[in-house]
């Protein structure tokens, strides 16, 4: 199917015992300007009789690329690891956001919901990444405004690690948005 859109970032705490994922302080985070994935294939091929008789390969590492429409100081916290800090500057206490050199976010779900369409049939895919870490944005602009405006937003690349031991997502399509939405919030046990 071809993907026609991109609605809303959902997130829960992620924790893993007894075989079963459990998400927490679920929400919607953010409306969603953009995702990217990138995966990391190991290939091998086995040759028999001078030719290939069999070839196999797997994902062997996976992040996603998030551009929201902004996210508040409280998710920045949870996200990528931003403290705030007491800092004397001037000889006077000042409390500023601060990033370090190793900071981190909490391990997260990340839920999406993309609408396809093929054939003019639309249908609605809820995607989980099960488990994600975040960094602090590699890059962000800014620009002056000019005759022009022009928004400009930071994006997020996380680290998506297995959970119960798989990567790295679960999916399920529906004929409704609705219906998606409603599968997203029931994963990441948001109230309706």
């Amino acid at each position: 199917m071809a993907k026609i859109g991109l609605k809303g970032f959902w997130s829960g705490d992620y924790a893993e015992s007894a075989g079963g994922i459990t998400y927490t302080n679920g929400k919607k985070v953010a409306k969603a300007v953009s995702l990217s994935i990138n995966r990391t294939m190991n290939e091998a091929t086995m040759y028999g009789d001078n030719s290939i008789d069999d070839s196999a390969y797997a994902i062997t590492q996976m992040t996603i690329e998030i551009t929201p429409t902004g996210l508040s100081a409280d998710e920045l916290k949870e996200f990528i690891g931003l403290s705030e800090e007491e800092i004397t500057i001037n000889g006077e206490p000042e409390t500023l956001k601060a990033t370090t050199p190793d900071s981190e976010g909490k391990a997260k779900g990340i839920g999406i919901l993309e609408e396809e369409r093929m054939s003019g049939i639309t249908k609605y895919k809820a995607t989980i990444f099960a488990n994600v870490k975040f960094k602090p944005s590699e890059s962000e602009e800014a620009q002056t405004k000019g005759e022009n405006l022009t928004f400009t937003t930071p994006s997020y690349t996380g680290q998506c690690y297995t959970a119960l031991g798989r990567y790295f997502t679960f999916e399920n399509t529906f004929e409704t948005e609705e219906e998606a939405i409603t599968f997203l919030e029931k994963i990441f046990a948001i109230s309706p």
